[in-house]
């Protein structure tokens, strides 16, 4: 049997601190980030990847290449900032400090390979065959500072801080923010109820519910429609 240990104030203190000192205080936002590039976005097309017109061709996100056979959703971001100028002309390599005094988004940018393949009919039977399959740009993914996508601020690489000096950066920059249209935009947490599942909270204090209540049960229903069902015991039953 293991015994229970209390920390006392000043030990929960020095865990913050480590924590701080190992971690930082953005790295959840990057980590969070870069799991999204390397895995979310391939999810999400592989939920749905076949765009299909009904025009006797269509669009099919798994593709199969030349040096791998097995058709799959293929998602390939760049270790490049991109943005495109007014005049749709792209410039590569452009640096935080230039997006934020051009009011522009740092961004890299998202390949995919997709195949257009034509509807044949054998008899009572749908095939398809393919047409052509590239690899084509999807979008430019705003960048977050410090992702080990971030070709200058990555906090997974060491900073010289004259070469930040020269780009005119802060070695010191934690990141964990996006900076779209020249404005750096923080990505804010949200606490979010577990589904369902029936949660109570007994109630204190000096409010409404809390005064003629003294206990609350709330369910959130699974699924995409979040609705939630509120129940109340009140004090004298």
């Amino acid at each position: 049997m293991g015994k229970n240990i209390t920390l006392s104030k000043e030990d929960r203190w020095l865990i913050i601190r480590k924590m701080v000192e190992h971690h930082g205080l953005a790295s959840h936002h990057i980590r969070s980030y870069d799991e999204f590039i390397d895995h979310g976005l391939r999810r999400i097309i592989q939920a749905h990847p076949i765009i299909d017109a009904e025009v006797g061709f269509f669009l099919d996100f798994r593709v199969a290449l030349d040096n791998d056979s097995e058709e799959m959703v293929r998602v390939e971001p760049e270790r490049r900032s991109l943005t495109f100028e007014y005049d749709g002309s792209p410039i590569y390599d452009i640096t935080p400090l230039e997006c934020r005094i051009r009011r522009i988004t740092y961004g890299i940018p998202i390949y995919v390979w997709v195949a257009l393949k034509r509807v044949k009919y054998e008899g009572n039977r749908r095939t398809s065959e393919i047409v052509k399959k590239d690899r084509v740009l999807l979008m430019i993914m705003p960048l977050m500072v410090g992702s080990k996508y971030d070709p200058y601020m990555s906090i997974y690489i060491e900073r010289d801080p004259e070469y930040m000096a020269e780009i005119g950066e802060d070695p010191m920059d934690l990141g964990g923010y996006m900076i779209i249209n020249g404005s750096e935009r923080a990505v804010v947490p949200r606490e979010e109820g577990v589904r369902g599942r029936i949660l109570t909270e007994r109630l204190e204090g000096v409010s409404a519910e809390a005064k003629k209540y003294a206990v609350q049960a709330w369910l959130v229903s699974p699924g995409t429609y979040r609705n939630r069902v509120t129940m109340y015991m009140g004090r004298d039953d």
